[in-house]
């Protein structure tokens, strides 16, 4: 081994020098091994390889976050967006991703048999990662067919005419995905419990090594958001229906159930409508979500969404106040519709 300074001008000198006296590409991997080794900051060790020319920027996000796990994540992704500046953020983003998901030992879709099926599910908790990704061969098995066990499930689905959509609307939609996959970790160890809340995301198994936003489209939400809205509409709830058949979206379909359309007055729903909801904003709301989930009656892990949902201090795109109405209850007895 060999062992470097913890002291940050001493490491970065140290750096420079074994990078530049190294074949191209250098070998990243025993360099990053000496220097969690030596007991060097984490950040500080993303700052010395980036200014030493090491590696890309993506590579030695990746390869720290690989062998320093979640545990290191928020440092080296921070130095290096320092480094790189705010064009780095999504690059930075999925190379941390595809770090965790090595950490925790996460198979890709041929590894794992899923190459055989049509789609996938990704699931994100920051608790769980039983069943991180989970193959079906036609939509409505991917939809209603979830893995059970989990005491809340927020589908996420994309908006109408996705990819007719301005470049705001879509760039809402990415963020919300990068939010997930960035701040939502799977991690290696537990099993889903009635404690704990997933996101879920539609996905194809093939594109599984790359960034979420990249997984997923709106040939994987479309057909579903329009069978919920169908149903939606059954039940009396014609407006709402027609946000999910019209407006840009994204939505997220939070139920206590594993599957997503509704059956009835019986199977609650919490659906917020993040249309027009600025990207700043999007952190607050699946933070408002990814908690755990309280036990006692069948519907208080929803009231209690709602009610944090509700006290996010929103602004649209346009800087507004973000009163109009984006959270719906529907599902039960008395279905309602809760606004600001």
């Amino acid at each position: 081994m060999r062992p470097y300074s913890r002291d940050p001008l001493e490491l970065r000198d140290q750096v420079v020098a074994q990078c530049r006296g190294a074949p191209e590409p250098v070998p990243l991997a025993p360099l990053v091994a000496d220097l969690y080794a030596s007991e060097v900051d984490p950040a500080n060790a993303a700052g010395a390889l980036i200014l030493g020319g090491c590696g890309s920027l993506e590579s030695i996000v990746l390869e720290l976050v690989a062998q320093g796990g979640i545990a290191v994540a928020d440092a080296v992704t921070s130095r290096a967006l320092l480094l790189g500046g705010a064009e780095a953020e999504r690059g930075v983003a999925a190379a941390a991703a595809a770090g965790l998901d090595r950490a925790r030992g996460t198979p890709d879709a041929s590894s794992t048999g899923l190459g055989g099926f049509d789609y996938a599910m990704a699931y994100f908790s920051s608790r769980s990662s039983a069943a991180s990704l989970a193959g079906a061969d036609a939509l409505n098995t991917l939809y209603g067919d979830a893995t059970p066990g989990f005491g809340l499930y927020t589908f996420v689905l994309l908006g109408a005419g996705f990819d007719k959509q301005g470049e705001a609307a879509q760039a809402r939609a990415g963020e919300l995905l990068r939010v997930i996959e960035t701040y939502v970790p799977r991690e290696a160890s537990g099993a889903p419990s009635h404690e704990v809340h997933a996101f879920l995301v539609a996905v194809h198994p093939e594109r599984a090594d790359q960034y979420l936003g990249d997984q997923t489209g709106p040939e994987l939400s479309d057909p579903v958001r329009r069978r919920l809205a169908s149903e939606l509409r059954r039940m009396g709830q014609g407006a709402l229906a027609r946000r999910l058949e019209t407006r840009p979206g994204p939505f997220l379909v939070t139920s206590p159930e594993p599957w997503l359309i509704p059956e009835g007055a019986g199977s609650p729903r919490l659906v917020a409508d993040l249309s027009g909801i600025g990207k700043a904003y999007l952190y607050g709301v699946v933070d408002a979500l990814d908690r755990p989930v309280p036990s006692g009656a069948r519907t208080a892990g929803l009231d209690a969404i709602q009610r944090r949902l509700l006290a996010l201090p929103l602004r649209d795109d346009q800087g507004g106040g973000g009163k109009n109405p984006w959270v719906f209850r529907v599902g039960q007895a008395t279905s309602h519709r809760v606004s600001r």
